[in-house]
């Protein structure tokens, strides 16, 4: 395909708009074609399988669209993703999770990483019984350094910018 990369991006784009194919394609200056081939393109790239769950799961969300928040989960080992909501409500989780695994396959799971976003700690017990929380280590050093950093500060306060001890 002579497609560029921007163009396919910019496709991809539009396509989680209210619009229809025959306007992005105008817009893009390519067929409805190309549009409908990119549709069914991120429909292959997102399927996802439900024929069970990792031990180990990571559990984030994120900014999908404008200021809209997501919920992501992955595979802790892997890196492969297990599903992504549109939503981060608990009980859009919730609800996701009992619909579409069985408890023998929620059992199965034994961690879950997270950040320290206490919302999402009592809808994982319920929904994995087996399951130990862990704290992502990314957030974990990231708080570390803001502690310390405000500790630095106010330190610093104390002393005359110009004298030695500063």
């Amino acid at each position: 395909h002579q497609i560029s990369e921007n163009t396919q991006h910019g496709i991809d784009k539009c396509l989680i708009e209210d619009r229809t194919m025959t306007d992005i394609a105008a817009q893009f200056n390519v067929s409805t074609i190309t549009v409908s081939r990119r549709l069914m393109a991120l429909g292959e790239q997102t399927r996802i399988t439900y024929d069970g769950l990792p031990e180990s799961l990571c559990i984030d969300e994120f900014r999908s669209t404008g200021h809209h928040m997501s919920f992501i989960v992955i595979d802790a080992v892997t890196h492969e993703q297990v599903a992504i909501l549109p939503s981060r409500r608990n009980d859009e989780i919730r609800n996701f999770f009992i619909n579409h695994y069985s408890l023998k396959n929620r059992k199965q799971v034994k961690r879950v990483v997270m950040d320290f976003n206490a919302q999402y700690q009592s809808v994982i017990r319920e929904l994995f019984p087996n399951v130990q929380i862990v704290a992502d280590n990314f957030h974990l050093i990231q708080m570390v350094l803001q502690s310390l950093n405000q500790t630095r500060v106010q330190l610093m306060k104390r002393f005359k910018p110009a004298s030695v001890e500063y």
